[in-house]
């Protein structure tokens, strides 16, 4: 995939938000768990932390993925 990699800066809370009750998250996170972001929030995060994509390298093909399960049921 060419093109500009960006660095994302994750956002912080107080605690791991693991330990946090999801109301603690999204309070922290500056959100609404009823209405989500506003359209401001979004263009605001995604200049902050970029875009919600996963890159498309490291896959494994499908037929790979076929290739080793009929290899290991042998």
């Amino acid at each position: 995939m060419a093109g500009k990699k960006t660095k994302t800066v994750a956002p912080t809370f107080s605690k791991p938000p693991y330990q946090l009750s999801y109301q603690q998250v999204a309070d922290e996170l500056g959100t609404s768990i009823e209405n989500g972001l506003s359209q401001q929030q979004v263009e605001e995060n995604t200049a902050k932390y970029g875009e919600n994509k996963l890159d498309g390298e490291g896959a494994i093909s499908p037929w790979k993925i076929l290739i080793k399960q009929v290899a290991n049921a042998m």
